[in-house]
């Protein structure tokens, strides 16, 4: 007789709620879980991403062609058909194709030396371009009516959390319930209605390489800032003392490239290092647990990652698994 199998009960099922302001890598981290244990997506959920993909790339020309006027830059008189284009173009298409239209538009803006430059100096304005450069960079790749992002593309493309989004997959004797919750303002007023029964650990997401972009939310304030007050408020939570975090400094390899270039001094005057990702990183990590009050500082786990290596995440992740389980197993609280 052929093995029953395990379905989820509260005895074998391991909750973690995956937490941090808006664009710090949740979402990508979620679907790095889908790939490594879940098989990857299905095909409406493909189908999703192609219209994601679809208003990625338009909502990116939108805000670099936003930036040419915010940071004063001139473009050139040829892009001028392109920029109606995009200015223009709905933000939602149905069926999310990259028509061939929209890829020579892109091309055109992609080479012109005022984007080039609204994109170099993005850090400038609020944004939310992360990964524009490699969309652009594939769009020949996208262009079709048949074409299907590929786990590699949907890992890079960007979409706002709303509401909460669980992922269920089994490792070993155990399932695990990844529950992301949205990182905006108006959806962090939710995080008090959660339900915090049995949760087991609270992964706690920062874009490290956001510590001079200003906030959406507030211009005055550096996303980095609202990420350290988000912390600082969820990490002393009466009602989350009792469940262990770990601290994930998000986005490591686009803060390696920034601090190459960008100093961190003009931010930081405290800042004594160099250019220098170690150094950097771990000034940036003492300023998350000098806000670390109600606990022991001691007992937060933390991690440097960048949520797009798959590789590299399985073995954190391999980490947090046992970190987790070694917690649960002294609370008594899994079988």
């Amino acid at each position: 007789t052929g093995k029953k199998a395990i379905k989820p009960n509260d005895k074998n099922t391991i909750k973690l709620i995956v937490l941090g302001a808006a664009g710090s890598g949740k979402s990508t981290f979620a679907k790095q879980m889908k790939i490594l244990y879940s098989g990857g997506f299905p095909p409406e959920e493909v189908l999703n991403y192609r219209r994601i993909l679809y208003a990625n790339i338009i909502t990116g020309f939108k805000e670099l062609i936003m930036n040419l006027d915010t940071l004063d830059i001139n473009y050139d008189e040829s892009s001028a058909d392109s920029i109606n284009f995009f200015s223009k173009q709905a933000t939602f298409s149905e069926d999310g194709i990259i028509t061939p239209n929209i890829k020579d538009h892109a091309l055109v803006l992609w080479a012109d030396l005022g984007i080039a430059e609204a994109w170099e100096r993005r850090d400038e304005t609020a944004t939310s371009l992360t990964c524009f450069d490699y969309l652009i960079e594939n769009i020949e790749v996208f262009c079709g009516d048949d074409y299907e992002p590929d786990e590699e593309t949907i890992l890079r493309l960007r979409q706002r959390t709303t509401g909460i989004r669980d992922t269920l997959f089994q490792v070993g004797n155990y399932f695990w319930k990844l529950t992301d919750v949205g990182g905006q303002r108006s959806e962090r007023a939710k995080w008090e209605r959660f339900d915090l029964e049995n949760v087991h650990m609270v992964l706690f997401f920062t874009a490290i390489n956001e510590w001079d972009t200003p906030s959406e939310e507030d211009p005055n304030k550096t996303n980095l800032e609202i990420s350290l007050e988000v912390w600082e408020q969820v990490v002393n939570e009466q009602d989350l003392l009792r469940i262990p975090f770990v601290l994930f400094l998000n986005k490591r390899d686009l803060f390696w490239k920034k601090i190459r270039k960008t100093r961190m001094r003009t931010t930081f005057p405290k800042y004594k290092g160099k250019k220098d990702a170690q150094e950097g990183a771990k000034f940036l990590s003492e300023l998350f647990l000098d806000r670390v009050s109600a606990r022991d500082r001691n007992s937060i786990h933390m991690h440097i990652t960048c949520a797009l290596d798959t590789d590299a995440l399985q073995k954190i992740f391999a980490t947090v698994r046992s970190e987790v389980l070694a917690a649960s197993l002294e609370a008594g609280n899994l079988l």
